[in-house]
């Protein structure tokens, strides 16, 4: 019971818990599950998600630029192939791997926990049309902590041998 002492509590989980049941598209609403059950959208601005894909068919692939309020990952690969801006904070847990092909904002804290890894795939240059695939293009607004055991994984997904721009 909230009482009225406890106005602006939550008492209800409404984050939204990735399920991969349908395919590893983040936008497909059937990947998903609010309150058990399964949502008539995909999460947005104003949700909380939470990418555990111990068990899921799928990791979760964002294709189309994105904008969230907060991400944990628990377990699995979330792949941003797409702009992400994340208004709150951010979590990458023991054994999550958030792989940053694309830009990702984060307006408050960024923590990576023992076990977590940050990464990007890395592209033959003829595949760099953008001039994105050497590097990982990550803002934190807020504190970025990263524990003992966490890892930013870069070995051999920088420029060739003596083709770099410096």
């Amino acid at each position: 019971s909230s009482g009225d002492a406890c106005v602006n509590w939550v008492f209800e989980d409404a984050r939204y818990n990735w399920t991969g049941a349908a395919s590893d598209d983040f936008a497909d609403a059937a990947n998903w599950v609010v309150k058990g059950e399964v949502p008539n959208v995909a999460p947005g601005a104003d949700d909380y998600i939470v990418i555990d894909a111990s068990g899921a068919a799928h990791n979760p692939i964002i294709k189309a630029e994105l904008s969230v309020a907060s991400f944990t990952v628990v377990s699995g690969d979330f792949r941003v192939n797409a702009a992400l801006e994340v208004s709150g904070s951010a979590t990458v847990m023991d054994g999550g791997k958030l792989i940053a092909d694309k830009p990702v904002v984060i307006g408050g804290s960024f923590s990576m926990l023992s076990g977590a890894t940050l990464t990007h795939t890395a592209l033959p240059s003829s595949d760099d049309k953008d001039g994105e695939s050497h590097r990982i293009d990550l803002t934190v607004g807020g504190d970025m902590t990263v524990q003992k055991g966490a890892s930013v994984d870069v070995r051999s997904k920088g420029y060739a041998a003596y083709k770099g721009p410096g």
